[in-house]
């Protein structure tokens, strides 16, 4: 690895604390790329590649888990003075809309108690903050506390990075808990082992019994599509580009179709 990826962590010890998760091993904090990538090849979570691509199985999900994705439906909640239910068209699987899928609060609380025993029991835990939002209008921390160093690894790369400055008093907006090997059961149905959970009341991601790290991006994705719009803000699925005299044009469509291409 070249040393311009090497970079001193700090102890997140106190960070995931917050959670009463209470790790036996090192919690660690916005490490650098070669502490990542020693840690996932150490643990046998994934392998590097000649080219140094790090290279992590994560069958059986290739994809995000559609049908294991919810929001929790919390009748209490309000966003702007409304009630959830006014903001959410809840999707029905029964008459196959499998989008905005609703969880009972109490599903909810039962898998994420889950997720934080599994992460207390892990060893190592890794911590990451950033940027979701490049705008001081748009922009939310994330805080991503996962058992995964290669999803450490993936929210490196795909949330903007702090400034050495920023990191000492970084309050993040959203947190992700992110247990891969915490998979649901039955008496749960989340329709998968996979359960993908969007708290928007406590302002949590709750992530298990998926390797695919995606749903990580994919699930702040919904929340700046869920937030935005209550500032104000219009959220599009496009890319954009500025032409001559500051002339811009959008580019919408599906993913790999070459909207920032």
């Amino acid at each position: 690895m070249a040393n311009m990826h090497a970079r001193q962590f700090t102890d997140g010890r106190s960070l995931v604390g917050e959670w009463d998760i209470r790790p036996s091993g090192v919690v660690y904090r916005n490490a650098g790329i070669d502490t990542l990538y020693q840690a996932a090849v150490q643990r046998g979570q994934a392998t590097v590649l000649a080219n140094g691509a790090l290279l992590q199985g994560t069958e059986p999900f290739y994809g995000r888990a559609a049908k294991s994705s919810f929001y929790v439906n919390d009748p209490d909640a309000r966003f702007n003075g409304k009630g959830i239910d006014d903001l959410i068209a809840w999707g029905n699987p029964a008459e196959g809309q499998w989008d905005n899928l609703p969880m009972d609060p109490a599903v909810y609380r039962r898998l994420r108690a889950r997720v934080v025993a599994r992460l207390s029991e892990a060893g190592d835990l890794y911590v990451n903050d950033g940027w979701s939002g490049r705008t001081e209008r748009s922009r939310m921390g994330v805080r991503l506390i996962t058992e995964s160093a290669v999803g450490a690894v993936f929210a490196h790369n795909i949330f903007l990075r702090l400034q050495p400055e920023e990191l000492a008093g970084f309050k993040p907006e959203w947190t992700i808990l992110q247990a891969p090997s915490v998979k649901a059961e039955p008496a749960d149905k989340t329709h998968s082992e996979a359960f993908i959970i969007v708290d928007l009341a406590a302002q949590v991601v709750v992530i298990g019994g998926t390797k695919y790290n995606g749903q990580i991006k994919k699930s702040m994705f919904c929340v700046q599509n869920f937030r935005l719009p209550l500032k104000g803000i219009l959220t599009m699925h496009a890319g954009a580009s500025e032409g001559e005299g500051g002339l811009s044009a959008v580019h919408a469509g599906l993913s790999g179709t070459g909207k920032t291409t």
